[in-house]
C-alpha cells in the first residue's frame, strides 16, 4: 500500500527511462481506465459524529474542513460511534481508518469500509492544529491572521516526535491574533504557557507560581530536540512539585 509520499519506479531494460508509480498516478489510471468518475483509496480521517441511525447502522461524520460524509458501520464500532455522538457538543472527535470513495476532484463522498475507529483525546494537539488551519482571515471579531499551514504541520509533527505525551499532560492549544500558537497548562500551583512562532520555530516559555507570583521565562529553539527535552523536564518538574 502506497503512502502519500511513497512511489515505485519501473526501469525499462531497453532504455534508460523510468516510470514512477504514485498514489496520484494510480488515481489517474483508475479514472482513465473506465468511465467511472469515482475511485477508492485509503482514508485516515478525523471528525465529529453529527447523526446516528442505530436501526440502519449508519452515521454522519463532519470532517475537519466542515464537509459531512455518511457511512454504515458494524456493531463492533457502535460503542465508539455512540460515545462520540453523545459528546458531540463537547467536540469529542474520533479518527477513522479504512477505505473511502472519492470523486475526480479528490473529495471524499462516502466511506466504503471501516477498519478501525478510536476516540481522540479532547486535547489532542495535531487534531487541534489541523482545526486551526481552517481559520479564515479575521477569525476573531474581524481580527486574527490566518495561520501558516506549513508551520502548523511542522509543529504537529515535531510535537508528536518530541513531547512526552505518554507521561506528561497535553496542553490546551490556542491561536494568537498575530497568527502564532500558544500552548497552556495548569499544573498544581503553576500556570504555564509556550508561545510558538511558526516562522522561525522559536518558543517563549513562561511560568508563574500562583501564590508567590514568581516567574520563569526561557527562550527555546524548537528546531532542536534538546530544547524539547528541556520543555519535557520543565513540565515534569511542575507536576511533581509538592503542593
Amino acid at each position: 500500500k502506497l503512502q502519500d509520499d511513497e512511489s515505485i519506479e519501473f526501469k525499462s531494460e531497453s532504455t534508460a527511462s523510468k516510470a514512477k508509480f504514485t498514489k496520484e498516478s494510480r488515481k489517474r489510471l483508475i479514472l482513465a481506465s473506465s468511465k467511472a468518475k469515482e475511485y477508492r483509496a485509503e482514508i485516515n480521517i478525523k471528525g465529529l459524529i453529527t447523526a446516528v441511525d442505530k436501526s440502519r447502522q449508519s452515521f454522519e461524520i463532519q470532517l475537519m474542513n466542515g464537509d459531512k460524509v455518511k457511512s454504515s458501520y458494524q456493531m463492533t464500532h457502535q460503542e465508539a460511534i455512540m460515545e462520540a455522538f453523545n459528546k458531540m457538543e463537547n467536540k469529542q472527535r474520533l479518527v477513522i481508518l479504512g477505505n473511502g470513495i472519492f470523486n475526480s476532484s479528490d473529495k471524499l463522498i462516502n466511506i466504503h469500509a471501516i477498519e478501525d475507529i478510536s476516540l481522540l483525546d479532547s486535547f489532542d494537539v495535531s487534531t487541534r492544529l489541523e482545526e486551526l488551519s481552517y481559520l479564515n482571515e479575521g477569525w476573531m471579531n474581524g481580527e486574527g491572521t490566518v495561520l501558516d499551514k506549513k508551520g502548523l504541520f511542522w509543529l504537529a509533527e515535531h510535537f508528536e516526535l518530541n513531547y512526552n505525551s505518554e507521561l506528561l499532560p497535553l496542553p490546551a492549544t490556542f491561536p494568537t491574533i498575530d497568527g502564532q500558537i500558544q500552548f497552556e497548562w495548569s499544573l498544581n500551583n503553576y500556570e504555564v504557557s509556550l508561545g510558538v512562532n511558526l516562522t522561525d520555530k522559536s518558543g517563549d516559555f513562561y511560568c508563574v507560581e500562583i501564590q508567590t507570583k514568581e516567574e520563569t521565562i526561557i527562550a527555546l529553539n524548537l528546531q532542536n530536540s534538546s530544547d524539547w527535552q528541556k520543555l519535557n523536564e520543565l513540565i515534569a518538574s511542575f507536576i511533581h512539585e509538592i503542593v
